[in-house]
């Protein structure tokens, strides 16, 4: 079977189709194959301790990935972020992926909040800025008068917050009336009793179409 009918059908509708040693499928429209081999086709396929870890770990990830695609309300941070960072080879979404999978475990929690990343791209963040909580709510202070392309002061911003009671739940927070020119910016969160935050503030253009990468401030309930 030719690679040309094998395509067809696979726009048809079929999931895959096997030729020989070769599997084909499409991949964002284009013509994919992989080579079987005795490890990984047929009944010689064995679920070895590794393969679950990475089952598992990917499944935690899906979640937490198709969790933060929701998190956003349609702010497009991870469709920008792979324009900018790959020139359009990954998606928003794979992209995300690739940032976050060895920072969130097979439940979807994230495990490693210094590292989880939930903005990149073109813009920077303001050199000196600083994190204040009593208790639901943030303050977020900086010094930034700088006016170009990649820090204008009608940049917005915006925060993700997690608690570390929740740690699979993304909490997305703006002030609509912060501008970076303004130095400050007031977030109010629904945190439990007790409950430490992690807060990722981040900028965007007036236009939507631009974000910083994140900072990242660990927020600990008051004693």
């Amino acid at each position: 079977m030719n690679e040309s009918l094998i395509y067809l059908l696979l726009k048809g509708g079929k999931k895959s189709i096997r030729e020989g040693n070769r599997i084909y499928f499409l991949r964002m429209g284009k013509l994919c194959s992989r080579k079987l081999n005795d490890n990984n086709s047929g009944e010689n396929w064995k679920h070895t301790p590794k393969r679950n870890l990475y089952t598992g770990t990917f499944a935690g990830n899906r979640y937490m990935s198709s969790h933060m695609k929701d998190a956003y309300e349609n702010l497009p941070v991870w469709q920008t972020a792979a324009a900018f960072r790959t020139g359009g080879i990954l998606s928003g979404d794979n992209y995300r992926h690739s940032m976050n999978h060895a920072y969130v475990d097979k439940e979807g929690n994230v495990t490693d909040f210094k590292h989880f990343t939930v903005s990149e791209g073109s813009l920077v963040l303001p050199p000196d800025m600083t994190l204040e909580r009593k208790g639901n709510t943030i303050r977020l202070t900086w010094h930034d008068d700088r006016d170009a392309p990649s820090a204008s002061g009608s940049d917005c911003p915006y925060a993700i917050i997690i608690g570390d009671r929740r740690p699979d739940a993304l909490i997305f927070a703006r002030d609509n009336e912060a501008t970076r020119a303004g130095g400050s910016a007031t977030f109010t969160v629904k945190a439990r009793e007790g409950e430490n935050l992690h807060v990722y503030p981040f900028f965007g253009n007036a236009g939507s179409n631009a974000f910083s990468p994140n900072e990242y401030f660990y927020a600990p309930a008051s004693k």
